[in-house]
């Protein structure tokens, strides 16, 4: 189920894909790796995220692998 919720920001979308394109940053995986998530039991959701507003700050790999080993169960 889908919540509205107010944000104090813009959120924008770019589904059609464009402004990801027009900045080089957008890629499409072939056919074969597609087959191989799908065999990986990878449905498309997001199981876990990482954000920082600094790229400089990496994430700890043992809270990566956590969060890995978590979504298998």
């Amino acid at each position: 189920m889908m919540m509205a919720e107010k944000t104090s920001y813009t959120l924008l979308s770019d589904s059609a894909m464009s402004v990801s394109k027009a900045l080089g940053i957008a890629y499409r995986v072939d056919e074969g790796l597609v087959e191989r998530y799908k065999k990986n039991g990878t449905d498309g959701t997001v199981k876990f995220h990482y954000i920082n507003p600094n790229y400089r700050v990496r994430l700890d790999p043992e809270v990566l692998l956590s969060a890995a080993r978590a979504s298998l169960k």
